[in-house]
């Protein structure tokens, strides 16, 4: 991106915009703290759950959060979180993003406000090309998916504002000449540097930065090598914040957690090389990059997206500005953006994460630029068709063009559109208002109240469930001597699922509690309520004395069974349990059943349900566990004395396939 000569693609000086107004950066200042007031008022007041806690203990300790790391937004909020004195550190991170949002919106006001004037819309009434710029930042800034990353802990308002200074840096460096190009230059490279600091997929930003360079007469021949080396540095400085995770790992406290109190503590974190790359590139997430049918449903769900932040009106405005820059022919800007928008919805369509929802941001903040060349595109068509100009010496035609009757023209054509921004706002207030959000903090200080055993490993079956946690542990001091455990802690095997969870804590010798009640986890482990929490005691054992069952398709075994009682009378309850165990893996959630059957075939009372709910069903279930499967049947109360029969089987719902034939286990007597 040096200086060079001019080039026929770029435009002569008649062509550049001048420089910002100052108003304009009082405008935006405004602009910034109307949403920072709103993104305040709808804040979480403390500790999250989630990605949300993770990262208002870890940047607070100047730890580490998962991959890939994020070293620009934990030293930034180290100092913020220590320096500023206002509520309690997470309510400071939570606070971090709302400044990130509001800094977004106010750039990228100015971001939309100098594209205008660099397209020359709104010429005839260059007033209006403020309100045209502010409502598209301000559209953006109350958008559902936007506003809910500015209320809470996360590192996509950053993120934002750095995508806008990017964009804003290229159109800037496109405008100037001379020292100042190559300034700018020099500060775009930085900015992409400090962009792919904080982000890995900052990195969508390079396709459509490289052809907008391009476009616009940069040219690799023309680079010197010291300004090669300069704008390389630039970019490759930055990353060294990434040595930061290595640095930090030592002294990262839930990097290194007590365990069994005879072996080694886990490491969530291989202070190697080798690890350090595998959490940079984000190998753990490597499993979730693929093309499959999911990718087809989120072509629909990226449209659905779009509509849901900027409402069908917002969504034409944005394709009118989008056509509009075609027929302007604006190639650069257009593959600056359009690469942007299409290299972001590309790789979200690929990556199956749950929350893809918030990687969309990057292509919302080009839409919104689109749409305020819509809007301000449709104001200037709408005041040139108002009729000529007066015949009078060009500059003051121009000035007689935009006096005050056009702006007040242009301000009543504005109107129904301001009501935009107002209608997403009261419609998204209630879906991203946190400002009551105090279950996280209310539930675990309750739970810690509880006498729970010293030296107690705390298991949840949701990672996100436990953050909240290791804050009140790691930032507060709470309760440091238990151990906060989940699946997927480590890659370990032991460490795979709920169960192994179980089964790994329960091998220490510690006490093992829930944190939380997780009906269906009997069927593997007894677990005792008492007060306040509940303990795990152990696997479940096989009884002994079981009458004996028989084989489900040749991969479920049924090791015996057990009524109470055993001779039954009309009206009363019949308690049958069954005990499982697999030969091989389930594929799928069974539903199992146990059926009275009377003489004649006919189903008398049944009972369906399936095992293990949903914190461990079938599909969990591993070949030597033993299972217990507990039904209970209520007999009508007029039931005819007589021999039943028994008949057990499992299937898979809603398909309703058998898994092999059903089981006839016995008689029942009834008196």
């Amino acid at each position: 991106m040096g200086a060079g000569a001019a080039s026929p693609s770029r435009p002569g000086p008649e062509a550049r915009p001048r420089p910002l107004p100052r108003g304009d950066a009082a405008i935006a200042a405004l602009i910034g703290f109307v949403l920072g007031a709103l993104y305040v008022r709808t804040l979480a007041p403390t500790v999250l759950a989630a990605d949300g806690g993770e990262f208002q203990f870890a940047a607070y300790l100047a730890g580490i959060a998962h991959p890939t790391g994020y070293p620009l937004y934990l030293m930034l909020g180290w100092a913020w979180s220590h320096l500023l004195p206002v509520g309690d550190p997470a309510f400071r991170m939570n606070l971090f993003s709302a400044l990130w949002a509001a800094l977004a919106v106010a750039a990228l006001y100015l971001l939309a406000f100098y594209l205008l004037r660099r397209l020359r819309i709104l010429e005839v009434c260059p007033a209006l090309a403020q309100p045209a710029a502010a409502l598209a930042a301000v559209t953006l800034g109350v958008s559902r998916i936007f506003w809910s990353q500015a209320v809470a802990a996360e590192v996509y308002s950053l993120h934002a504002f750095l995508t806008v200074l990017v964009l804003f840096l290229a159109l800037a460096w496109d405008g100037a000449r001379g020292p100042q190009r190559e300034r700018l230059a020099t500060a775009l490279a930085l900015a992409v540097g400090l962009a792919l600091a904080h982000h890995g997929t900052s990195l969508l930003l390079l396709p459509g930065l490289a052809a907008f360079a391009w476009l616009r007469g940069a040219s690799l021949r023309r680079l010197t090598t010291g300004r090669a080396a300069r704008l390389l540095a630039c970019l490759a400085l930055p990353q060294l914040l990434y040595l930061y995770i290595p640095l930090r790992a030592s002294h990262t406290p839930y990097l290194s957690l007590p365990w069994d109190p005879n072996g080694p503590p886990l490491r969530l974190y291989e202070n190697t090389w080798r690890g350090f790359l595998d959490f940079r590139l984000g190998k753990m997430f490597a499993s979730e990059l693929r093309l499959g049918p999911e990718s087809l449903a989120r072509v629909a769900s990226t449209g659905q997206f779009l509509l849901e932040q900027f409402t069908p009106i917002g969504v034409v405005l944005g394709v009118v500005g989008l056509l509009i820059l075609v027929w302007k022919r604006e190639r650069a800007f257009l593959a600056l953006t359009v690469l942007l928008y299409l290299a972001q919805a590309g790789f979200n369509l690929a990556y199956q994460i749950g929350d893809i929802e918030v990687f969309y941001i990057p292509t919302y903040i080009a839409f919104a630029l689109w749409m305020a060349v819509g809007i301000g595109g449709l104001l200037d068509l709408a005041l040139r068709r108002l009729g000529p100009r007066p015949a009078l010496p060009e500059g003051r035609a121009s000035a007689r063009f935009a006096g005050p009757p056009y702006r007040w023209l242009g301000s009543i054509l504005l109107l129904p559109l301001v009501s935009l921004p107002g209608f997403l706002a009261w419609e998204n207030v209630v879906q991203v208002d946190l400002s009551q959000a105090l279950a996280p903090r209310q539930s675990w200080e309750a739970f810690l109240a509880a006498d729970l055993p010293r030296g107690a490993i705390v298991v949840s079956n949701d990672r996100n469930e436990i953050m909240p946690l290791w804050y009140l542990q790691y930032v507060e001091g709470r309760r440091p001597d238990l151990t906060g455990a989940f699946p997927l802690l480590t890659p370990e095997p032991r460490f795979a699922h709920l169960g192994r969870v179980l089964e790994a804590a329960l091998e220490t010798g510690r006490p093992v509690v829930l944190a939380k009640a997780m009906p269906g986890l009997e069927v593997r482990f007894r677990v005792e309520e008492r007060s306040g929490y509940w303990l795990v005691t152990g696997p479940v054992a096989l009884p002994e004395g079981l009458a004996p069952g028989g084989t489900l398709g040749g991969r479920l075994v049924l090791l015996g069974y057990r009524l109470s009682p055993e001779a039954a009378s009309p009206g009363s309850d019949l308690a049958v349990t069954l005990y499982w165990q697999p030969r091989l893996p389930l594929e799928g959630d069974y539903t199992t059943y146990v059926h009275l059957v009377d003489p004649r075939g006919e189903r008398v009372v049944g009972s369906d349900h399936r095992p293990g709910g949903v914190y461990y069903p079938s599909s969990l279930w591993e070949p030597d566990d033993i299972l217990e499967d507990s039904h209970r049947l209520a007999l009508p109360a007029d039931l005819p004395p007589g021999s039943y029969r028994l008949r057990v089987g499992a299937y898979l719902y809603p398909q309703m396939a058998e898994l092999g034939e059903p089981l006839w286990i016995g008689e029942v007597k009834v008196r």
